[in-house]
């Protein structure tokens, strides 16, 4: 189900859930997929689950700003481009932090 963002900055998002209930996000990152041509937007709310691990959120946008909802992700494929950019994200942190 789709998400509404309510506000929006580099680091932060307001959003309405489907429920109408109302969240304030970390955003962790975007990014746009040349195989897909969609934006991609994932962020959370600092949850956990049963493992104590913090719950990701992840779905579409318009980055151009013309629509303020978050769409669910509907493929393997689009969780699987997901997951890559992820992992290539810590990685790189990883590696930063060891040059530091």
């Amino acid at each position: 189900m789709d998400v509404e963002i309510i506000k929006e900055n580099e680091e932060r998002l307001v959003i309405k859930d489907h429920e109408g209930n109302v969240h304030e996000c970390e955003k962790l990152f975007t990014f746009d997929s040349d195989e897909t041509k969609l934006s991609y937007i994932c962020y959370t709310d600092r949850t956990k689950d049963e493992q104590g691990n913090v719950i990701v959120y992840a779905g579409t946008y318009d980055s151009t700003g013309e629509s303020n909802l978050i769409k669910p992700i509907k493929t393997d494929k689009e969780w699987g481009i997901i997951s890559e950019t992820l992992e290539s994200l810590v990685k790189n942190a990883k590696e930063e932090d060891k040059d530091e």
